[in-house]
């Protein structure tokens, strides 16, 4: 019989694995933009800072999800087999889940807006 403590290791495993394709999945969302500041290119700088900015989002995320992972657990077990207690909590997982996404899309996507300013004369 599997013990909770390899279950949790081995769910801990594959969310880690999950997240780090989905922050490499980031990076390639990163668009360089074409801007000229007093004729010294800026793609360079600007690159890096959004690609510092994509880094902390999914790093926060990932965070955000181990930290969703351990109250799940918690409240799995504190459910006791109570059918209704877990299917509450797995939909509260779930919600929990989709919020930490959207949370990571809504930080991705500021970071291709920082410091774009207006453009306007």
């Amino acid at each position: 019989m599997e013990s909770s403590g390899h279950r949790f290791g081995r769910v801990r495993i594959i969310a880690t694995v999950g997240l780090m394709a989905l922050a490499l999945f980031s990076l390639t969302q990163c668009r360089l933009v074409e801007d000229r500041l007093t004729g010294v290119r800026a793609e360079t700088f600007r690159h890096n800072s959004v690609t510092s900015c994509i880094v902390q989002c999914s790093a926060d995320a990932v965070e955000s999800l181990f930290t969703e992972q351990r109250i799940h657990f918690q409240r799995v077990k504190a459910c006791n087999d109570d059918g209704a207690c877990l299917a509450a909590e797995a939909q509260r997982h779930v919600t929990a889940m989709k919020q930490i996404e959207a949370a990571r899309r809504a930080c991705i996507e500021g970071c291709h807006h920082q410091g774009g300013g207006s453009g306007g004369d």
